[in-house]
């Protein structure tokens, strides 16, 4: 069973030490795609993920300044935070699962991350 949820939030960030425009303080909406598959349902939580917890985790973005939160807010940085995230409420609810997230950080620009680290 596959479930495939897509979320948008806005928030600000500039990169440090980054020779460029993005060194500045700026904003974006950001659009996630969340995929989530799991081999069956557990009998006592009959979801794949709570639609609702899903919500809970990206609005921790929204409206916010995410050098706050995370050192280097790149894309890449940014998708891993998110996954983590979205991972912890799967394994509370203890079910087998694959995650895949997609972030979105313009209109173009996309990343996508599995839990992988990068090679």
């Amino acid at each position: 069973m596959k479930l495939t949820k897509y979320m948008k939030f806005d928030a600000a960030h500039q990169l440090p030490n980054y020779d460029g425009l993005c060194a500045r303080p700026h904003g974006h909406t950001y659009k996630v795609k969340v995929d989530i598959e799991v081999r069956r349902l557990q009998k006592d939580y009959p979801f794949v993920i709570d639609f609702v917890d899903l919500k809970k985790v990206i609005e921790k973005y929204d409206h916010t300044n995410l050098n706050e939160f995370i050192d280097i807010p790149t894309a890449e940085n940014i998708v891993v935070e998110i996954w983590n995230d979205i991972n912890k409420k799967l394994i509370e609810h203890d079910l087998y699962h694959t995650l895949e997230i997609e972030l979105w950080e313009t209109e173009t620009a996309s990343i996508t991350y599995d839990g992988n680290p990068a090679l």
